[in-house]
């Protein structure tokens, strides 16, 4: 059983104030869920108002290193209401460490404010200080039908200045890319480009915009979840707001989804992706390291340079649905699962050290506001 090690800390700040298939993946991950849950004849389970420390693998512990990253802990969030908002369905993470925030963005249309708290190098426990609504350009809650909120990137969050954190918030339906407080004040849309709103359009239901992130000599960059269908094959392919930049072959083109991207400061591109078939078949969240350079002929190549982890259901990984990746300090990495609102799956935060990440090009990555 997890070990309970502390109560959740909820704190007032003043500051603070998927296009779908007809049974989407990760809502079939959910269905799935049930499905062992009865089979099982499992009781339901319990929400409590703690944070408790998750063992992901019964074979390797904090501080072990398995493949290209060490594991530094993992934490189960509580479902426990803050400002009416329940921090669930967490699908997309940014870190702020000029305010030392975690924010997480809610499939419900709600962001949720958290601080990690770290010991010994290593994830031990969480406050959720806030939860905020996002809202419409009218300063209203966001209707059911715009609240599918799925990637999330921060700027001028590592500028060492206070109060002008901006977020960028990537929606799956219907799919673009806007502009926020850390409030929820909507400041605006960004034209995510004809490429890329031809690639949405062409590539069907549930293949919104599941993640975002910026790099200083790409700009802003998103991708369709599902792999795009060319004449060369099928590829998960880059956009940033002018076009296509690249383009690299997914874990498996016929089942794998890009659920969340996060720049490394090594000046490369993380990548989170999920292969799921089936409730009968394992389950596989991969992470991987792409770099995007031009080749001698002057052409843009995306490519991945390293497989950093693959955590497979059918080799002891007890992991729930990750969506989301944000790079902490350094070469530290949390990752987030969505729970689907389902209540036997799990919001999961968990926290990595990628060693491939381990120098750091000249410079940092802040990132400017429009």
């Amino acid at each position: 059983m997890p070990r309970d090690i502390g109560q959740l800390s909820v704190v007032n700040q003043s500051r603070d104030a998927f296009y779908r298939f007809d049974v989407p993946s990760s809502r079939m991950l959910a269905i799935s869920a049930v499905v062992v849950l009865l089979l099982a004849s499992i009781g339901s389970v319990r929400s409590a108002p703690y944070a408790s420390e998750y063992p992901v693998s019964n074979s390797y512990s904090n501080g072990d290193r398995f493949m290209g990253v060490t594991l530094r802990g993992a934490i189960k969030l509580s479902t426990e209401e803050v400002n009416g908002l329940k921090p669930r369905e967490l699908s997309g993470l940014a870190w702020d460490a000029d305010e030392n925030l975690l924010y997480a963005v809610s499939d419900d249309g709600h962001l949720v404010h958290l601080r990690p708290i770290i010991s010994e190098q290593a994830l031990v426990g969480i406050e959720i200080i806030n939860a905020v609504p996002l809202l419409d350009k009218a300063g209203i809650k966001l209707s059911a039908n715009l609240t599918d909120s799925e990637g999330l990137a921060a700027r001028n969050s590592r500028n060492g200045a206070r109060d002008d954190t901006t977020l960028l918030i990537s929606f799956a339906e219907p799919p673009r890319i806007e502009h926020y407080l850390p409030n929820g004040t909507r400041l605006g849309q960004l034209d995510i480009g004809i490429e890329l709103r031809e690639a949405l359009t062409d590539n069907g239901k549930n293949h919104g915009l599941e993640a975002v992130t910026e790099l200083p000599e790409f700009g802003v960059i998103a991708t369709p979840k599902r792999p795009l269908k060319t004449a060369l094959g099928e590829n998960s392919w880059l956009f940033n707001l002018h076009g296509k930049i690249g383009g690299f072959l997914p874990l498996d083109a016929k089942y794998s989804e890009l659920v969340g991207m996060e720049s490394m400061q090594n000046g490369d591109l993380l990548i989170l992706e999920r292969r799921y078939s089936s409730m009968f078949k394992p389950v596989i969240f991969a992470l991987r390291r792409v770099s995007l350079n031009t080749d001698t002929d002057g052409a843009l190549r995306a490519t991945v340079v390293e497989e950093v982890v693959h955590f497979d259901t059918s080799a002891g990984w007890k992991i729930d649905n990750f969506e989301g990746v944000a790079r902490h300090e350094g070469n530290r990495y949390f990752l987030i699962s969505d729970d689907n609102e389902n209540p036997i799956q799990k919001t999961l935060l968990l926290y990595v050290e990628i060693h491939s990440d381990e120098i750091a090009l000249p410079g940092t990555h802040n990132l400017s506001a429009d």
